[in-house]
């Protein structure tokens, strides 16, 4: 009988042995899940997607953890939240080539008597003097 015991005991270490082989797969399965979709979802190239998405499976953690480190585009994703703010409180962005970027719509409509005018002169040059 002891023997047998003995036996059931080794064949419960033996099961929990193995347990953490399991949850490992798991955690690879779903980091890879989540990296492949976040991947897909945000990447705006088809080309960079599946690329990536082929690296995260075929390398399972290193790929997720390399994507999270260099698939993000963390710096793009900062000045576009910047760049939000400032419009938000009325600042005027620039683009890259010196023109402003197009301004927020105004919180609240605009009174009657206070409509935006086009200025022809500010708008052509040839219009400013006169031709």
């Amino acid at each position: 009988m002891e023997e047998g015991e003995y036996g059931r005991e080794m064949n419960l270490f033996v099961q929990q042995d193995h347990l953490w082989q399991y949850v490992v797969a798991a955690l690879t399965l779903l980091l890879s899940l989540f990296a492949s979709g976040h991947a897909v979802l945000n990447k705006r190239d088809s080309r960079a997607a599946v690329l990536w998405v082929a690296f995260v499976w075929f390398v399972p953690v290193l790929g997720a953890l390399m994507y999270f480190i260099w698939g993000v585009n963390r710096i793009k994703r900062r000045a576009i939240l910047l760049r939000g703010n400032l419009e938000r409180l009325g600042v005027t962005v620039r683009k890259p080539g010196g023109a402003p970027a197009a301004a927020a719509p105004p919180a609240e409509p605009l009174a009657a008597g206070h409509r935006p005018e086009s200025r022809p002169h500010e708008d052509h040059p040839s219009e400013a003097a006169g031709h």
